[in-house]
């Protein structure tokens, strides 16, 4: 069960209820996010945006995956590698779209994010993001 496997790796990462240790909560972690859970995606994928197991290129993959099953903490934080250019090439469109994506459920980050990165886009660059959004909304690409 993914949603066993993801809590029980997180319950590694915090120390709640047992001891922490950082293989085993990659191990079940990692399990979930073999079977596609989106949340365990997400927190695998933030696991390689960290010091010192940065691997950007690995983070934005496993993000990817998470953000188009509309997890919004992973569009949010793919919308960031986007922006900053970390692990894929710097696209603001693209970062734009996954920031209106999350933002559009409420997530906090791409709520504070999105009038700083709307400021720097055209018009055309604004519904080139807009179009990039509707596709990822009707499913995997």
């Amino acid at each position: 069960d993914a949603t066993a496997q993801l809590e029980l790796g997180l319950h590694y990462v915090t120390g709640a209820g047992i001891l922490p240790d950082e293989q085993a909560a990659l191990l079940w972690i990692g399990k979930a996010a073999a079977q596609s859970h989106a949340a365990a995606l997400f927190e695998l994928g933030s696991y390689y945006t960290l010091e010192p197991h940065q691997d950007y290129g690995r983070a934005a993959g496993l993000l990817r995956q998470s953000a188009l099953q509309g997890f919004a903490p992973a569009q949010s934080s793919l919308a960031v590698l986007y922006w900053a250019g970390k692990g894929v090439q710097q696209d603001r469109i693209e970062a734009y779209a996954w920031l209106g994506l999350a933002a559009e459920q409420g997530e906090r980050a791409a709520l504070d994010g999105q009038p700083g990165l709307q400021a720097e886009l055209s018009d055309v660059e604004l519904q080139q993001a807009w179009q990039r959004a509707q596709q990822y909304r009707q499913g995997p690409l």
